[in-house]
């Protein structure tokens, strides 16, 4: 237990030290929370999504919103830090399925993109009715469990990240130095 959180205790220091890491982090930050505190609460507005959806913010829902952009905002930091020093920062395919996963609930409950799919699909006006009906009500039903998925997903890239960048090269001298 002491050994991971040495780990992020070291590679946080590393990457944040950089003025430039702390930025990127900040803005994506602010940019992923305004995103999500208004995305959210689109199962309340009737699918609308922008600003008068915060009238509807729930404290569940900001808490998600919130968790949600500082877990993808570190992830992301992060990943760029170890492209950028070429650590490779791992755990993308995760950090993506649960940004995507975390707007599912909100975007498919009551918006008009599940029946569209469905007419693409070439579904006749009565499967329309039947079907969108209980896809829209199940995550309707399961949207916090949904969105709790998506911050575990979330929370999931972030640590691939930081083992993936605590094992580089350019980490192992330090950590080594820590006893990690």
């Amino acid at each position: 237990m002491y050994e991971i959180a040495d780990r992020y205790r070291i590679v946080f220091r590393g990457v944040f030290h950089e003025r430039r890491y702390r930025r990127l982090a900040l803005v994506l930050f602010v940019l992923l929370a305004a995103f999500y505190l208004s995305v959210l609460p689109a199962t309340f507005t009737g699918g609308y999504v922008g600003w008068v959806s915060l009238r509807f913010l729930t404290p569940t829902l900001a808490f998600f919103a919130l968790a949600l952009a500082a877990a993808a905002a570190l992830t992301f930091t992060l990943a760029v830090h170890g492209f950028r020093t070429a650590a490779g920062a791992g755990a993308r395919g995760t950090g993506v399925l649960g940004g995507v996963l975390a707007i599912l609930p909100s975007m498919l409950c009551c918006t008009p993109v599940i029946p569209t799919l469905l007419a693409l699909l070439g579904a006749t006006t009565p499967t329309l009715f039947t079907l969108s009906g209980r896809i829209q009500g199940f995550f309707a039903t399961w949207e916090i469990p949904l969105l709790a998925a998506a911050l575990l997903l979330l929370l999931g890239a972030l640590h691939r990240t930081v083992l993936r960048l605590s094992g580089s090269c350019a980490r192992r001298p330090a950590l080594r130095a820590h006893g990690v």
